[in-house]
């Protein structure tokens, strides 16, 4: 992933990268659903994420996903949250 300055404060672009053999201390997340949800085409998938510093460490997350899923006017997936701490 590229970053660099605003326009105000321009930066030369740096690369962080988490691929071997990498030295950041930037990790990647995945988060994975308990139950799987089949969806179809121009089904619309909305809703939220949330993320709070834990007390403990600023740099531990909890974070809050809530999504449902709907097919024209009917509810596929009733919104639903789900819950992840990141340690």
């Amino acid at each position: 992933m590229q970053f660099r300055g605003c326009e105000a404060h321009p930066i030369e672009e740096v690369e962080l990268s988490t691929a071997p053999p990498s030295s950041t201390h930037w990790g990647q997340q995945v988060f994975l659903a308990d139950e799987p949800a089949l969806v179809e085409e121009d089904d619309v998938i909305s809703g939220s994420l949330v993320m709070t510093r834990q007390a403990s460490n600023h740099r531990l997350l909890f974070v809050a996903l809530t999504y449902a899923i709907s097919r024209g006017d009917a509810v596929v997936v009733a919104e639903r949250t789900i819950k992840f701490r990141i340690d």
